[in-house]
């Protein structure tokens, strides 16, 4: 079938002239795929069902459509042996990519003219591992890397450090002789630590996909249920307990990554329960998108909970199954340990205080504030 094709890879730059010789030079000092082809990839597809199945269909265009990528998937999906090397592999992430576009006359030499670089700092990576430490990174070389937390104090960062509360942190790098990198800012959520979190209940698993790999904080593993032989069709109902009371805000779910679509689920609902039994109605309800960046449910109103119930009610194709690389949650605070509540907001003794501060005189299903205490509903 008419596909993509022409991308080179590793490129460290590529000229495209005209008959007199006069063009533009794309320089990428770090490397680059790149392609220049006659054809858009959208007029020839729009999914298994909507594209060019033979030659006589493909869609050419006169123009010559330039394509400068950061990185490129390895090609291959599973369908007839081993998926790509994980190297090859892209996964949804911050991606740092810096290229020229030039000039070129025919006097000039491409080759020569390409021996550029930027007289400035990359910018500065953060990222948070699944252990709560966060860690900074440039592709400068011998950069000084220097952070803030919540608009705080510049530091020199040293090595990784923990920040388990919502935060924003800044970032920008200096080095000997070029100019200081661009100040990035990065928004984090409360960190959830998943590892102590126990699975309560399962309506269906498949041997080596057990439920538990759908919270173990590693997406090279999932959860599927059993297919084969009188496979159980959706709905299908996960319940965990988080061993602690988060005010939740989001539900996220991530797909399996190994480039098989078998269970990816589509239509869902979230429950968030006190205490395991009273799950009243659904906090979430929505249908996911065919694709294994990470997604967030936003819930309307954040709800305290301990117990989290996640219901696949279909599949991406309409099959049986639900699967499910990483489940979890967004979280505004953790209140398993607040007894006493210090807040601007003058309480009285006869309200109910949201942990927003919002008065309340028939509190429902979540965690409030009374006289200063902290109560569950």
């Amino acid at each position: 079938m008419p596909q993509e094709h022409g991308t080179k890879q590793e490129v460290r730059w590529m000229s495209l002239t005209n008959a007199q010789g006069n063009g533009l030079l794309f320089v990428a000092p770090d490397q680059m795929a790149a392609s220049a082809v006659h054809f858009r990839p959208e007029d020839n597809y729009t999914d298994r069902n909507n594209r060019s199945k033979h030659t006589y269909q493909f869609k050419s265009c006169a123009n010559t459509v330039v394509s400068l990528d950061a990185a490129t998937r390895g090609l291959g999906n599973n369908s007839c042996g081993p998926d790509v090397m994980s190297k090859y592999e892209l996964k949804a992430a911050n991606t740092d990519f810096r290229f020229f576009i030039m000039p070129l006359t025919k006097e000039m030499n491409a080759a020569k003219a390409a021996r550029v670089n930027m007289p400035v700092c990359q910018p500065v990576n953060c990222k948070r591992a699944s252990t709560g430490r966060f860690s900074l990174t440039s592709s400068t070389p011998n950069a000084t890397i220097y952070y803030s937390i919540n608009d705080g104090e510049w530091q020199k960062y040293t090595t990784s450090f923990s920040h388990n509360e919502a935060c924003t942190i800044k970032t920008y790098c200096t080095a000997e002789g070029l100019m200081d990198s661009p100040v990035m800012s990065y928004d984090f959520e409360l960190f959830i630590n998943k590892s102590g979190w126990k699975l309560v209940s399962v309506d269906s698993q498949h041997g080596g996909n057990e439920a538990t790999k759908a919270f173990d904080n590693d997406a090279s593993t999932f959860w599927h249920t059993d297919w084969g032989s009188n496979e159980p069709r959706c709905p299908h109902t996960i319940v965990i307990d988080m061993t602690r009371i988060y005010q939740v805000t989001a539900f996220t779910y991530t797909a399996r990554t190994d480039g098989n679509a078998n269970g990816m689920v589509k239509a869902y609902e979230v429950y968030l329960s006190l205490d395991g039994k009273t799950w009243g109605n659904p906090v979430a309800t929505g249908e996911f998108k065919n694709t294994t960046a990470m997604q967030i449910a936003k819930l309307k109103t954040a709800t305290a909970g301990r117990y989290l119930k996640f219901v696949a009610k279909s599949e991406v194709n309409n099959n049986a199954w639900t699967s499910a690389s990483e489940i979890g949650i967004q979280a505004s605070a953790d209140v398993t340990a607040v007894d006493e509540v210090y807040s601007p907001v003058l309480f009285d003794d006869e309200n109910y205080y949201t942990l927003q501060g919002v008065a309340t005189a028939t509190p429902t299903h979540g965690v409030y504030v009374y006289k200063g205490r902290k109560v569950l509903f």
